[in-house]
């Protein structure tokens, strides 16, 4: 039986992030629309292309840990998320989207990276 995956393992340009519980991978690729075509719904459709994201919540400080600093520059960073079911993708290209915050009790911080459709590596 295949192992389900619980975890999520990133790096950030090979740098391995302290990452913690409820981070989301949006893999991109195709989407496609409903059409209605001479009366009739949901026989054709139409497809365009969507980015790749990713919100991921790490360990800011410490050992470990990421800097505001790295964060900010986070301009064309390759994502690697590795499954523990093991499966590896990867989102080349990636940059921040948000203005992040910094959590206090769990000194964690909320980034949301946008790039390319992830690939399977």
């Amino acid at each position: 039986m295949a192992q389900k995956t619980f975890n999520i393992v990133y790096k950030i340009n090979g740098k391995a992030a302290d990452a913690l519980p409820g981070g989301t991978i949006k893999f991109g690729g195709k989407t496609r629309v409903p059409l209605k075509v001479n009366g009739r719904a949901g026989v054709h459709y139409t497809e365009d292309s969507e980015a790749g994201g990713a919100t991921i919540k790490v360990a800011h400080g410490g050992e470990g840990g990421i800097t505001v600093a790295e964060i900010r520059s986070w301009k064309n960073v390759t994502l690697v998320a590795e499954f523990d079911s093991g499966e590896t993708f990867q989102m080349a290209g990636a940059y921040t989207t948000n203005a992040f915050e910094l959590s206090d009790g769990d000194g964690s911080i909320s980034v949301e990276l946008a790039g390319p459709e992830w690939e399977e590596i």
